[in-house]
């Protein structure tokens, strides 16, 4: 869906925000208001376009450890949750449809030389838990083997010194190299 939202918004801001998530958070603990939010979208707008940057998000979850007051323009993921891109240039759109947040960032820092990264904010959700998304079509095992095979897609076109797959108890993550430069 987020494809067809891409390529068929005449926008230059695009902002695209998931049902599931239920609060946002500072990293002080703080659930922030709606006008908040709103500030907070039109900050990652900005300061996207003074880095010369065309996607920006926050914290994929509200874990206060990895929440630093201090935006950041490395490779850190953007999760598709809660996040903005700006619809200049040519649109990047993603050809997996589990772990496209992972392709979305790594194709835009390569694109851009960065993504931008508003750190002191995370996002509470209701993940997998409620209707709609991936779930709505695809059974758990499904989802799990379109990740594996998704993350080794990402693996083969972006190689490790971008990323690299993490074994778990129940299937695999990936782990973006913040220290990744590149070229």
């Amino acid at each position: 869906k987020r494809n067809d939202i891409k390529e068929n918004t005449p926008a230059k801001y695009l902002f695209q925000i998931d049902d599931d998530i239920y609060a946002i958070k500072e990293w002080n603990g703080i659930s922030l208001s709606s006008e908040a939010i709103y500030e907070l979208i039109k900050e990652g707008f900005k300061e996207c376009e003074e880095h010369g940057l065309r996607l920006w998000g926050i914290c994929a979850y509200a874990n206060y450890f990895f929440m630093k007051n201090k935006n950041s323009t490395n490779l850190k993921f953007i999760c598709g949750n809660f996040h903005g891109t700006i619809m200049t240039g040519e649109k990047i759109l993603t050809p997996i449809n589990t772990l496209e947040d992972y392709f979305n960032t790594c194709e835009h820092y390569l694109s851009d030389g960065g993504v931008l990264r508003l750190n002191g904010y995370g996002t509470k959700t209701k993940f997998a838990s409620e209707s709609g998304g991936l779930q709505s079509f695809l059974t758990t095992q499904q989802r799990q083997d379109e990740e594996v095979k998704n993350a080794f897609y990402l693996l083969n076109k972006f190689g490790k010194e971008m990323l690299r797959i993490i074994k778990k108890q129940r299937g695999l993550d990936i782990r973006l190299n913040h220290r990744f430069i590149q070229l």
